[in-house]
């Protein structure tokens, strides 16, 4: 078993030029080749489909200076902005583990010319993956050399029957997936009653910072923890004294001074400076923490989720933080719960300003009065809400939690559902099942040790 894990080593020199008859690209015409035949390049979408499918052949695959790899993991596709791949293990022939990203291209000059030699976001990649080699190598922003290997002596022959990769958790359909998936739920429940606790649960901060890092997209979560310290539920309490809409209007001004997302009121059109002016006269004024942006959703931009924050607050700071987001579990039914549930953490904009903007002078190409919607709401109330009362009823949190009702889905469980040929996951319990399921064993192709893979407890 390897245990070492290193950084994938740069490159030697790139070659100036590769073989055009063996089935490498040949920056004299950047066609792959096999047998002397020219191939058409598949597109990138093709070529990713290749890649984490592993229907290439002629194995193993080989960097340009010729150092063999054998495929552990392809990783998963990411969505949105940065790689192809995330979270992929190759095995070098001296044994070492490459573990990273992964960025397809039809040419290797595509590296520069997308700009990804200047994002942070690429600086993970251990494998760039060509077919035509013309072009500078890639390199990350600190000048390191990226791995390149070429794909064109590795792809099917043209008009050759796509492969399925064998999942042994094809054995579980139906049925009987859903419920090792909605089994295997409740070990993710647990987790985040577990991580709540390890932030000082019951302590009522660590149920604040946890609705704040919740409500944002996962690459912001270290910047809503940075808010939680620098804006402590402690320092919110005394406005519980006034007024339902000057609590929530004093939550926004401070929950966005101090998230750094009031700018200038001189750079801002008249409403918008109108607005950042009277809540920088309530908010302690922070520099901007580290938000990302670039490529979320406008529901997902941090401006937004801070003034749906607010709406959540203020309602919840008279009777306490706790006490608001728990009360529906005292009703009697499952379904009784989830609609107070909803109810008390979905927040549409009434006033129209919210709902046509992004953030302060960002308008938005058309109204989203949702700041808070149901998709999100819900993700409240299962990396929340119900991991929190897990730690002092657990019998009502897991009657509740199995209860959840069916989401949207997002790539991860998409991931599972091919992996599994199943044609749809039923129900709020059994996704998050696949998404426990991906998280601890799918992301790595770690089939022996899943328990719908054979390996682990029996489901």
């Amino acid at each position: 078993m390897v245990t070492a894990v290193r950084e994938a080593p740069a490159p030697r020199p790139w070659p100036a030029a590769t073989r055009a008859g063996d089935g490498a690209a040949g920056p004299d015409d950047g066609h792959a080749r096999r047998g002397g035949a020219r191939l058409p390049p598949p597109d990138e979408r093709a070529l990713a489909a290749l890649w984490e499918g592993q229907e290439l052949v002629d194995l193993p695959l080989r960097t340009i200076d010729g150092q063999a790899l054998e495929v552990v993991s392809p990783g998963h596709r990411a969505p949105g902005g940065g790689p192809d791949f995330r979270d992929a293990v190759l095995r070098a022939d001296d044994g070492a583990l490459w573990q990273g990203d992964v960025e397809l291209h039809g040419r290797a000059a595509d590296w520069r010319a997308h700009g990804h030699d200047r994002d942070a976001s690429y600086d993970g990649v251990v494998a760039h993956l060509v077919l035509d080699t013309a072009g500078a190598p890639a390199r990350r922003r600190d000048g390191s050399a990226i791995p390149t290997i070429v794909l064109g002596p590795h792809l099917p022959p043209p008009g050759s029957q796509r492969a399925t990769i064998a999942r042994p958790c094809r054995a579980h359909r139906g049925a009987a997936l859903d419920r090792g998936l909605a089994a295997l739920s409740l070990e993710r429940l647990e987790g985040k009653a577990q991580a709540l606790a390890a932030a000082g649960a019951p302590a009522e901060p660590a149920l604040y910072g946890a609705l704040l890092a919740a409500l944002g997209h996962p690459h912001n979560r270290g910047a809503y923890a940075a808010l939680a310290a620098r804006l402590p539920l402690d320092a919110l309490r005394p406005l519980a004294a006034l007024a339902l809409p000057a609590r929530i209007w004093q939550l926004e001004a401070r929950l966005l001074g101090a998230a750094g997302l009031l700018p200038a009121p001189t750079s801002l059109p008249r409403p918008d400076a109108a607005r950042a002016r009277a809540m920088r006269r309530l908010a302690v004024l922070h520099p901007p923490l580290a938000w990302r942006t670039a490529g979320l959703r406008p529901a997902n931009r941090p401006a937004r989720r801070l003034v749906g924050a607010a709406h959540v607050l203020g309602r919840a700071l008279p009777a306490g933080l706790a006490a608001y987001l728990t009360a529906p579990l005292a009703l009697a039914t499952a379904a009784a719960r989830w609609r107070a549930l909803l109810a008390r953490l979905a927040v549409v904009d009434q006033t129209g300003f919210w709902a046509e903007r992004t953030a302060l002078g960002r308008p938005l190409r058309r109204p989203l009065p949702a700041l808070v919607g149901p998709a999100r709401a819900a993700a409240l109330v299962l990396d929340v809400v119900l991991p929190w009362a897990f730690l002092s009823d657990r019998a009502r949190a897991v009657e509740t939690w199995s209860a959840a009702p069916p989401l949207a889905t997002t790539w991860k469980e998409r991931h599972i559902q091919r992996a599994a040929g199943a044609a749809r996951l039923r129900g709020g319990a059994v996704q998050q099942g696949a998404l426990h399921v991906f998280a601890r064993w799918c992301h790595r192709y770690d089939c022996a040790a899943c328990p719908l893979g054979g390996g682990g407890p029996a489901v």
